[in-house]
């Protein structure tokens, strides 16, 4: 049986890009800068990938699509980059086959791009810790 774990935090070697009021509170929360360079990397595979959009606190959001599969993923900043994804094509009869194959090609280009480091992929809502989070995100 396969096992998924579809989010990943990680340190990225990217501009930090919040911005900030006067008064020091947040006007545009940091992700966006790697939120574009993950749709570039899917576009480049073939995927076809919306605008990286603002979620405020939540971060950036966007879906990428292959074919009939449709996938959301989220880029959140909080002492480090969490990328969470989720499938979101609809089927009579679940298929993980191609959600797999979307999380291979997320981990093979995170992995091949030196600005990305120190991955930990996990299944839950917040990040583990080094201990209990996994090298890969499918097993």
């Amino acid at each position: 049986m396969v096992k998924l774990r579809p989010n990943v935090w990680f340190k990225a070697d990217l501009p930090y890009d919040a911005i900030y009021a006067e008064d020091g509170n947040e006007l545009q929360f940091a992700g966006q800068a790697v939120a574009r360079v993950v749709a570039e990397m899917l576009r480049a595979r073939g995927y076809r990938v919306d605008e990286p959009e603002n979620q405020y606190e939540s971060g950036w959001s966007f879906e990428a699509y292959r074919e009939r599969q449709r996938f959301w993923l989220q880029v959140t900043f909080i002492d480090g980059y969490i990328l969470q994804t989720q499938d979101m094509t609809w089927r009579l009869l679940p298929s993980k086959a191609a959600f797999v194959g979307f999380l291979r090609d997320l981990e093979d280009d995170l992995q091949s791009d030196p600005r990305f480091s120190e991955m930990r992929w996990w299944v839950k809502d917040w990040p583990p810790t080094a201990d209990e989070s996994f090298r890969s995100p499918v097993e």
